[in-house]
């Protein structure tokens, strides 16, 4: 640490670590107070268990019901008396999962879900890539598919500013919508442009130029990433009259995140100079 005194821990982890988190919280925690606070992400509401079972994301879909049953763990709610804060990040894919265990926030528990945004998507995926070319072991799995284009990072990247804040004494991170379920079978309610209705709202999905989604068609791996659908011109020309309507749109979605508290200044930056960039039919 170069000489730097250590004040605080943070236990993360995303995915199947994430799951690893949630069995940690559970079983582990309330025994062992080693970390401060901590934060699964993008889980699919079930927690890994203590034994050396490995699911294959590629095979799952095709085992039979029984089979997969044995090998799936129960949904798993975080339990209600914990003894640091806990904060839950998710991506759209993980709504419908995680729907049977939602929990509301309480003054140790909070759950945020980023709307259009999928377990891996579109920027995930190329950072994936690039390391899995360097070291030689690029498997090209994602290949013909169209991720979202909406990334939960920076939503993520707040929760860390406010877990910081939390763990020191400060306010915990703001209570956010959920995504929008109803029906049964649960389904997601969506907009006219296809977008997924409440949740944390990114300039993305504020000012959108094409529908994203946290689900897809595919099989095994595939699903995690979503889709996305761009708009065509004339949709874009009946949302934004000028680019710069567009960008004056963006500017206040990304205004409207930061000041919720969802995005930092610097991703409000970051937003807006990307929509700048971005060429809307005139």
């Amino acid at each position: 640490m170069g000489g730097l005194k250590v004040r605080n821990l943070i236990a993360t982890g995303a995915s199947q670590s994430g799951a690893r988190i949630l069995a940690y919280i559970n079983a582990i925690a309330p025994k062992e107070r080693v970390f401060d606070a901590l934060m699964p992400l993008i889980i699919g509401g079930m927690a890994s268990g203590f034994d050396d079972t490995i699911l294959d994301p590629n095979k799952i879909f095709a085992m039979p019901a029984g089979e997969l049953a044995k090998l799936m763990r129960p949904f798993t709610k975080i339990r209600n008396d914990l003894r640091v804060p806990v904060m839950l990040v998710n991506s759209e894919s993980e709504t419908l999962g995680c729907f049977p265990c939602r929990q509301p926030d309480t003054d140790m528990f909070r759950f945020w879900e980023v709307a259009g945004s999928s377990h891996a998507p579109q920027g995930m995926t190329e950072i994936m890539d690039q390391k899995t070319k360097r070291d030689g072991v690029y498997l090209n799995q994602f290949e013909g598919s169209n991720p979202s284009m909406v990334m939960w990072s920076p939503a993520a990247d707040a929760v860390i500013a406010h877990v910081k804040r939390w763990i020191e004494g400060g306010a915990p991170p703001p209570t956010q919508p959920m995504i929008a379920v109803s029906g049964n079978p649960p389904a997601i309610e969506r907009d006219g442009n296809g977008i997924a209705k409440g949740g944390v709202r990114l300039p993305d999905v504020e000012a959108p130029t094409s529908s994203n989604t946290g689900y897809n068609v595919g099989a095994g791996l595939e699903a995690l990433v979503g889709s996305t659908r761009p708009f065509s011109p004339e949709r874009l020309k009946g949302l934004y009259q000028s680019h710069e309507a567009y960008v004056t749109k963006v500017t206040a979605a990304a205004r409207a995140a930061r000041d919720a508290g969802v995005i930092l200044p610097e991703a409000e930056s970051e937003y807006i100079q990307k929509a700048k960039a971005l060429a809307i039919p005139a």
